[in-house]
């Protein structure tokens, strides 16, 4: 039986957050601000679970956007970073990814960006839309535009790259 501790501050929404614990087979115990968590949890398909506490049952997807993750849970989608990882690199990306990813399953409503545009930082590229809730993704750095791989109307997975970077 595999065993992954971890304990780690973490940012969700501008916000610091304790949070530490232990994953044995699949049950997860946990201690987030002070307060016990104790679940089971599933992976029913690539970045995708589903935890099970006290018979209520909660499912979340997760996506990797350069150095956070994007955590869709219940219509709602939130960015998570590690906060100590953050505070040691003066809030600058670990990881500069060449692409922009769809935070969502949904229905890409609009493309802000076109090829050869040159987009400064929180701009926006593209919106995207499920169950009446839109997330708009801007731009983390000053990039060029070097593909727009979706136009608007176009459906597209959760973590699906739309918009390419030079």
């Amino acid at each position: 039986m595999s065993m992954k501790s971890f304990q780690s501050p973490l940012k969700v929404e501008g916000v610091r957050h304790e949070v530490s614990g232990r994953l044995v087979g699949d049950r997860l115990e946990a201690v987030v601000d002070g307060a016990s968590v104790v679940s089971t949890v599933r992976h029913p398909g690539p970045g995708e679970i589903v935890l099970f506490e006290d018979g209520r049952r909660c499912r979340a997807i997760v996506a990797r956007r350069g150095d956070k993750w994007l955590v869709s849970i219940g219509g709602r989608t939130v960015e998570i970073a590690r906060a100590d990882a953050l505070d040691d690199l003066g809030g600058a990306a670990a990881v500069e990814e060449p692409f922009a990813v769809s935070p969502m399953a949904g229905l890409l409503t609009k493309v802000h960006v076109a090829v050869g545009a040159s987009v400064p930082k929180g701009a926006p590229l593209f919106a995207v839309e499920a169950m009446k809730m839109e997330y708009v993704v801007k731009a983390d750095r000053d990039v060029v535009v070097a593909e727009v791989r979706h136009a608007a109307g176009a459906r597209v997975d959760l973590g699906a790259p739309v918009v390419v970077f030079r």
